[in-house]
């Protein structure tokens, strides 16, 4: 079965940048400083973003929260036209180290713990601010 017929909704393509850190459960306190990466591609129910790096100390920012319900990954998009901060919250689903031009090395696909709103998706699609030139 191919990805597009597997996807539940349609992904859309953008390279937007977004910073990424760890959290204490879905309202604690973070415990990681923001790491900078890419999204490569969103939908209502997850992405797929990049990073450089993939370890904070001894806890994996992919595995951790994978292996973990006390550790949440998040996702923030800094809209500067608006001035809105968006934090997602997310539960990583795969990991994949791959070479892609202009893009940091690991690939992390991601589950939204709610499903974004089509306003808020069309927020972060529709943001110029924070796209890769």
């Amino acid at each position: 079965m191919t990805d597009n017929k597997r996807r539940r909704e349609k992904r859309h393509c953008k390279t937007v940048s977004i910073g990424v850190y760890l959290s204490r459960g879905p309202d604690g306190p973070s415990i990681s400083p923001v790491f900078s990466g890419y999204l490569t591609n969103l939908s209502a129910n997850g992405a797929s973003i990049a990073l450089d790096k993939i370890m904070f100390g001894a806890i994996h920012l992919a595995f951790g929260p994978m292996e973990s319900d006390t550790l949440q990954m998040n996702i923030v998009f800094n809209c500067l036209e608006s001035g809105e901060t968006i934090i997602l919250p997310v539960r990583p689903v795969w990991l994949d180290k791959k070479s892609e031009p202009g893009l940091p090395p690991f690939h992390i696909g991601v589950r939204f713990t709610k499903p974004l709103q089509d306003k808020r998706l069309k927020r972060i699609l529709q943001d110029e601010s924070h796209q890769k030139a």
